[in-house]
Parts: C-alpha cells; structure tokens; sequence
C-alpha cells in the first residue's frame, strides 16, 4: 500500500484533533507541538514537492549546480590575490568586494 503526502497529513491531522486520551497535561503539550512541528513539515515538504514540479528538475540537483558555483574560483582572482585568503574559510579574496566569495565573511 501506497502513502500518499495528502494521507500522512490528514493523519498528523487527525491525530492533533484527538489529544484528549493524554492525561499527563505536559506530555499532552508535547505531543501536541511534535505533531504540530511534523504538520509544518508536511507543508513545507508539499511546497518543495510543487515547486519542483513547476521547475521541472529536481530540487536537489538545482542546489547541489548552485554550490558548484559558489565553490569556483571566480576568474577575476590572480595568482597575486593568492596569499589573501579569507580568514574564515580560506577561500581566495577579490580585490574589488569587501567580502568573502566563499562564506560572506566582510572585509
């Protein structure tokens, strides 16, 4: 059997509406925010799941191309701007911007 998103939401759902079998008011409160969080989830997953479908490639490769571009030496840096590397990262500096390419650390 198949579970669908729409199914494990109306579970959690479910779930959150029937507390009242809790009688510790505190693990009541617990379970109640594990839940909730988990719902939050749910939808924030689903919007993932959309925008994917509108993009037409997977999130993750989307991500993991946008890193590649981050980790590139941009072609503006020397061989002269080598020994100004970032005192956070190590990345190699950019004489014309006031902050890391790497990790955003300012100058």
């Amino acid at each position: 059997m198949s579970t669908t998103i729409d199914e494990f939401q109306r579970h959690i759902q479910a779930l959150l509406l029937d507390l009242s079998h809790i009688v510790d008011p505190d693990e009541r409160r617990r379970v109640n925010t594990r839940l909730e969080t988990t719902l939050q989830e749910v939808i924030q997953f689903r919007a993932a799941i959309s925008l994917r479908d509108e993009v037409g490639e997977h999130l993750f490769d989307l991500i993991d191309r946008e890193t590649e571009k981050k980790d590139e030496i941009p072609e503006n840096v020397t061989d002269e701007q080598s020994d100004g590397l970032c005192t956070k990262c190590n990345s190699p500096l950019v004489d014309d911007i006031e902050f890391c390419l790497g990790c955003g650390e300012q100058f």
